[in-house]
């Protein structure tokens, strides 16, 4: 077979994403703290951006009025003009740019928000941990080398809980003593402080600390052998397991109420994870909004002109100078960036706020059903967009923090065709009903369902049952059961 060679000319279209539109991309979708990690990262790279400190100037951002208006809202009035924050490559002059969004009237027309006050966590005092606790006991009870070996490898298998995560067949192929070496360790690390620790199980934990009390009797071993009974409160079949009669199961359960199913847990310091809000939606005086930025943890990303002038005096290298020019379009592409993302931020917030005004003024019962499509329309952008800006992103409102991504609902369908509901509202109203059942009117989902077609959602009970088990909510038979073993212990 022979082989030719040939030469063709084939004309197509690609899509060519070039990486100052991948970075721009990918800004948008980073919340406020994962924007200031990435600034401190590219500044290690770029020796022209550098940090300013804040000056609030101007009314930057938009403002709704008593009335919202779609058509009247201008989005221009928090723009900044690009051409005065970037340096000419030209003829080397430099603006400053402030990435930095406020409004000059938010502390006259507005209350003050401090997000420094109350928000900052308590001083806690410094606890020891679990596990150097355990090593002062174990210390204490052996002096054989090899057993605070075997004892150090029980206390590091423990979870935070203090429950042994790992065998003792595992210990052993780790540590290399057998099996009885172990044991021996284990039953007397099981009798260190706080009680319970070293358990293999929930039921073991229990006995460890009945134990303790002088507590553990033939009765009370069946019934921890059978706690899956306790825990879907089917009172019957444990007395039928454990042979008492009901007062007496009653009685055993106040007890194991009084113990704790994770001892281990005394020595954690438990620390919140805060969500710090990257949007801050707060009423005017004047019964609308205001919209802002959260830049108390955003840096101001300026291009730095001095450094820039020092350099551009100097008789660069080539190299230098093509270094300079990478960089000073990298800095420049930047900031742009910034505003771009600070700008498309704001008019999405503003276009959710026009939409969810009641949500704000009375409350999750009056959510309405949104979509990222509906605001995508609205201020002329893609869906993908849009789909960023609400990714990672929290908003501070007179009514919490909320994901942004809180505000978009589906739409549960309505006895009346001029009303809708939100997903999240119906959702709410569905753990509102079953907060307020008492022994004598626990709901069934059909019953649900009845109550909320009276009040004008048209909903099935595949659909209410589904809302109720994302709600962590057990069904009516496991309520009842539960509110009768509340009521008589």
């Amino acid at each position: 077979m022979k082989s030719t060679q040939n030469l063709t000319l084939k004309q197509s279209q690609s899509l060519r994403i070039t990486p100052q539109l991948q970075q721009a991309i990918k800004l948008l979708q980073l919340s406020n703290l994962e924007v200031a990690a990435y600034i401190e990262t590219e500044m290690e790279k770029n020796p022209l951006l550098k940090i300013e400190d804040k000056v609030f100037e101007g009314n930057q951002l938009s403002v709704i009025e008593d009335k919202i208006d779609i058509e009247n809202t201008d989005f221009n009035s928090y723009s900044v003009d690009n051409s005065k924050n970037i340096i000419n490559e030209e003829n080397n002059e430099l603006k400053v740019f402030s990435s930095d969004q406020s409004f000059d009237n938010w502390y006259a027309n507005g209350p003050n928000l401090d997000l420094q006050g109350d928000a900052r966590p308590s001083e806690l005092k410094q606890l020891n941990s679990l596990r150097d606790h355990l090593y002062t006991q174990l210390n204490v009870a052996f002096t054989d080398k090899s057993k605070l070996m075997i004892g150090r490898a029980l206390i590091d298998s423990l979870d935070d809980g203090g429950y042994l995560s790992s065998t003792v067949d595992d210990i052993s192929e780790h540590t290399g003593f057998n099996k009885s070496e172990i044991l021996i360790v284990l039953e007397k690390c099981r009798e260190f402080d706080p009680v319970g620790v070293f358990a293999r199980d929930l039921a073991d934990c229990f006995s460890l600390q009945l134990a303790d009390r002088d507590r553990l009797d033939p009765v009370m071993q069946v019934f921890l052998k059978n706690l899956d009974l306790m825990l879907r409160y089917d009172i019957s079949a444990l007395q039928s397991v454990c042979m008492v009669d009901r007062n007496d199961i009653i009685d055993i359960i106040a007890e194991l109420k009084l113990l704790n199913p994770k001892p281990g847990l005394v020595f954690q310091q438990e620390i919140t994870e805060c969500a710090i809000p990257d949007i801050i939606v707060y009423p005017n005086k004047k019964g609308g909004w205001f919209i802002e930025l959260n830049n108390e943890c955003l840096p101001t990303v300026v291009v730095d002109k001095i450094y820039y002038d020092e350099l551009s005096k100097n008789n660069l290298s080539n190299k230098d100078k093509r270094f300079m020019r990478e960089n000073l379009q990298s800095a420049n592409w930047l900031v742009k960036s910034l505003d771009q993302r600070s700008k498309t931020i704001v008019k999405v917030m503003t276009e959710v706020v026009k939409n969810q005004d009641e949500f704000f003024r009375f409350g999750v019962s009056h959510l309405k059903p949104l979509v990222l499509n509906d605001i995508a329309r609205s201020i002329k952008v893609h869906e993908s967009t849009v789909s960023r800006v609400t990714s990672n992103k929290y908003v501070m409102t007179p009514r919490g923090v909320f994901e942004l991504k809180y505000f978009f609902t589906n739409s549960v369908s309505s006895v009346d065709p001029k009303k809708v509901h939100s997903s999240e509202s119906v959702r709410t109203q569905i753990k509102e009903l079953i907060d307020t059942e008492t022994v004598s009117t626990i709901l069934s989902d059909d019953r649900i369902v009845e109550i909320l077609r009276l009040e004008g959602i048209n909903i099935a009970r595949r659909t209410v049952a589904k809302y109720r088990a994302s709600l962590n909510i057990a069904s009516s038979t496991q309520r009842r059961r539960k509110k009768l073993a509340q009521a008589e212990i």
